[in-house]
C-alpha cells in the first residue's frame, strides 16, 4: 500500500486540518477546552486514521480506518453547524468548510469502495 503522505487526499486533509485550527483561533477563550479542542481533535483524527490504516497489509483494517476518517468528518461537520449557530463563523465560512469536508469524505468513500471491490475479488 502507498505511504499515506503520498496520497493526494492526505495533502488535502492536512490543509483542511490547518484551516480548522485557524478557525478555532477566533473562538472566545471560554471555548478553548470545549468546541475548539473538539474540532481540533476531530479534524486531526481524519488524517491520523487514514495514516494508521493505510500502511496495513490487511484491506479490511484499511477500510475500517478509512471509515473512521469519514466518521470523524461527520463529527467535524456537526461542529461546524454548532459554531455557525454560536456565530463563531459566518455562513460563508461554514459553507466553504462544509464543502471541503464533503469533498474529502467523497474521496475517502471512493477509496473505500475500491478497497471493498478488491476484498470481494480476492485481491487482498
Amino acid at each position: 500500500m502507498k505511504d499515506p503522505k503520498t496520497l493526494e487526499v492526505s495533502k488535502r486533509i492536512r490543509v483542511f486540518v490547518h484551516k480548522c485550527y485557524e478557525v478555532t483561533n477566533k473562538f472566545p477563550s471560554l471555548e478553548k477546552f470545549e468546541l475548539s479542542s473538539q474540532l481540533r481533535r476531530a479534524s486531526s483524527s481524519i488524517y491520523l486514521n487514514l495514516s494508521e490504516g493505510n500502511p496495513s497489509i490487511y484491506k479490511k483494517t484499511y477500510i475500517k480506518h478509512l471509515d473512521s476518517s469519514i466518521c470523524s468528518g461527520h463529527e467535524v461537520r456537526a461542529i461546524f453547524d454548532l459554531i455557525l449557530d454560536l456565530e463563531y463563523i459566518t455562513l460563508e465560512e461554514h459553507e466553504q468548510l462544509e464543502n471541503e469536508m464533503k469533498e474529502i469524505q467523497y474521496i475517502l468513500t471512493a477509496i473505500i469502495n475500491k478497497a471493498r471491490r478488491e476484498v470481494v475479488s480476492g485481491i487482498v
